[in-house]
């Protein structure tokens, strides 16, 4: 039984159709890169799966169990996760109050555990706990927005283009510590991204969207052997972002 399921799912914004019979998978432990054009219903897959979104088809199932109905608080403490490409800071607060925003569901005993294990994984935002956010630098908010996402020890996190914006080294920090989690804490990841090559390197499976479809479900490494990516990735949309 897999972790996290969606299921011919259908939906959209108002009456426009932006996924049509969407179905994918991640297992436990398992990182997922989803790619795709501008517009082919990526970030609408997230919002589907945070309950942002209502399938007007179809299901998204979590631990077997449907959550079609659930908040998107009531996903949180089912063990959800989520970063998304914007907005996933308070930068005018510090780093220690920022990781404090993410843990609204934990009392403080679990919470001060939680904090510290988290600083052992990222030192620096240990080194930066009463700095405000905004004065950081990109690589270094995104971490803190990774570790807000930490905080109630998800067992599935989404992320939603972790290497926007961010420096070359920054976004192979960011990777290594994804792959981190991912090793030590046995923490699922389902990732947006646009840049393929380092999503392809870093997943174990990756699904290809286009106008709201899977066009295809492969191991990441058999992407790299294929000759056709551009097409899958470069096909056109007609759909939503």
């Amino acid at each position: 039984m897999s972790l996290l399921e969606l299921e011919d799912v259908t939906t959209g914004y108002n009456d426009v159709s932006v996924l049509h019979d969407v179905t994918l998978a991640v297992d436990r432990n398992e990182a997922v890169g989803v790619i795709g054009p501008n517009g082919a219903g990526k970030s609408t897959v997230f919002k589907t799966i945070m309950g942002y979104l209502e399938p007007w088809s179809g299901t998204v199932r979590y631990g077997g169990e449907a959550i079609d109905d659930a908040k998107p608080s009531e996903r949180v403490k089912l063990g959800i996760g989520y970063v998304p490409q914007r907005e996933n800071v308070f930068p005018k607060m510090t780093v220690r109050e920022n990781l404090r925003m993410g843990a609204y569901t934990l009392d403080s005993e679990t919470y001060e555990g939680r904090i510290q294990e988290l600083f052992d994984l990222f030192p620096r935002l240990e080194e930066r706990a009463d700095q405000k956010v905004r004065t950081m630098s990109g690589g270094e908010q995104k971490m803190v927005a990774i570790a807000r996402a930490m905080v109630t020890n998800p067992d599935l996190v989404l992320f939603d283009e972790p290497s926007a914006g961010l420096m070359p080294k920054y976004i192979s920090e960011i990777f290594e510590r994804i792959a981190d989690i991912q090793r030590e804490r046995e923490t699922a990841f389902l990732i947006i991204e646009q840049n393929v090559p380092i999503v392809l390197e870093h997943t174990d499976r990756t699904y290809a969207l286009r106008n709201g479809s899977v066009v295809a479900d492969r191991e990441s490494s058999q992407f790299v052997e294929q000759d056709d990516l551009g097409e899958l990735y470069l096909g056109g949309s007609t759909g939503g972002d």
